[in-house]
């Protein structure tokens, strides 16, 4: 069989395409019954051998170098809860052999410059995985929007000869594409599908959940301030959301939307969302992927540590107003563990404010930067109480309004963690 080796980020299947053209098959289904047949018969095997393994046999090159170059999962399978699965994505492969073909995206993309600078170039042109991405409808490259096919056996032809069945996406999407945002959700997938290895899930999530602390928006699945759904929703485009997350554009306010906010909860996620949540969270693609596949072990080594702390409340204050109460902040100014920060405030009735919204903490903040000894001593140890008993509903009721906070009264108010209640600030004075 005639071996053709792939194009510079030539998409999986458009290659498998070009290699039954060259061999005269009339698909890659029998293309690839043949390479199997083949590959029992020399390997005298009769178990079956995953696709990405057999076309590398045919290349002569390694299947994990094939598959980081030409196939969707470095983009659409970046995070994996397997720890020791960060470096490979052929066991991926190997144990699910159709996951190396799943797409998001329900047409064939190509870019008209593309193809023409291919066919002048080498006399052909062909599929790239760039193109493949939801919500790529410009190339990035050219500047000029992306053409799609709708069609099943697409890839199994050079773009070229289905140009005059090609449509565009609307004008609205490729207007948006000009968007800061969507400039820096195309380049995290360019950085993402050049990437070497996957992340683990609970760094991924850690990454994602300082940026969004950071922010004071809420990480629980309960409560009243806004989630990171609810951030992405007000920022992304309307357009763009409706055509590529369509769950996220009908969800109503404050609602948990378990595949995106999950990703803050070591819970997994597509690729699409943390390529978007990073896009809207980080000021640089690069440095997004970076932080995203850092071990959480290396990110904590480099931090610089500082083990001295003052315990006394009116010392540690300044610092908590600093950083507005947020606990993951003052982490990482004083290169402190976050439970000893925890740990530290709490004692001194400083709780953490990060699942206030930004409204309230800043009023709370500002009271708090202005209040005298006396009455910070009083609130502090209103605080304290609540924080180490376990009274009963009407008793933590009365503690909040002493400490001036008021949950709503239609949400249930937990009973052990003050940084769990979600409130609403009603004059601290």
């Amino acid at each position: 069989m005639i071996a053709v080796q792939p194009l510079p980020d030539e998409y999986i299947k458009g290659h498998l395409g070009r290699l039954r053209v060259i061999n005269g098959f009339e698909s890659s289904e029998q293309l690839m019954r043949q390479l199997g047949e083949q590959h029992r018969r020399d390997c005298k095997e009769h178990k079956s051998t995953p696709t990405h393994k057999l076309i590398a046999a045919l290349l002569k090159t390694e299947p994990e170098h094939y598959l980081r170059q030409h196939s969707l999962l470095p983009f659409t399978r970046v995070v994996t809860r397997k720890k020791d699965e960060t470096n490979t994505f052929s066991k991926l492969a190997t144990a699910r052999p159709y996951a190396i073909f799943q797409q998001e995206r329900s047409a064939a993309y190509f870019c008209p410059a593309c193809i023409e600078h291919d066919k002048n170039s080498m006399g052909l042109s062909y599929w790239r995985r760039l193109h493949q991405i939801p919500g790529v409808d410009i190339c990035p490259k050219h500047a000029t929007p992306l053409n799609f096919v709708q069609s099943d056996y697409a890839f199994e032809y050079e773009p070229h000869r289905l140009a005059s069945r090609a449509e565009q996406p609307s004008t609205e999407l490729i207007a948006i594409s000009d968007n800061p945002i969507i400039r820096r959700y195309i380049r995290v997938a360019e950085v993402l599908l050049k990437s070497e290895k996957r992340a683990w899930s609970y760094a991924a999530s850690t990454a994602l959940t300082s940026k969004v602390n950071a922010l004071g928006l809420r990480v629980a699945q309960k409560g009243i301030a806004e989630n990171l759904s609810d951030f992405l929703k007000r920022e992304l485009p309307t357009a763009w959301a409706r055509s590529y997350l369509p769950r996220l554009h009908e969800k109503p306010e404050r609602e948990h939307l378990h595949y995106i906010d999950g990703i803050c909860l070591s819970q997994g996620g597509s690729g699409h969302v943390f390529a978007i949540a990073m896009a809207v969270l980080f000021n640089d693609a690069k440095h997004a992927v970076d932080d995203l596949l850092t071990p959480r072990e290396h990110r904590i080594s480099t931090e610089p540590k500082n083990k001295k702390l003052n315990t006394s409340r009116r010392k540690l204050l300044p610092i908590y107003l600093r950083n507005k109460g947020i606990y993951l902040a003052i982490s990482k100014e004083t290169g402190l563990r976050k439970n000893t920060i925890h740990y530290r405030f709490r004692k001194v009735g400083l709780p953490s404010l990060a699942y206030l919204n930004s409204s309230s903490r800043d009023r709370l903040i500002r009271y708090l930067s202005e209040v005298s000894d006396e009455k910070l001593e009083e609130w502090s140890n209103h605080v304290i109480q609540l924080l180490n008993a376990k009274p009963k509903l009407a008793t933590q009721w009365d503690a909040l309004q002493k400490v001036g906070l008021v949950p709503d009264e239609k949400m249930a108010i937990p009973r052990n963690s003050f940084n769990c209640i979600n409130k609403t600030l009603t004059d601290v004075n």
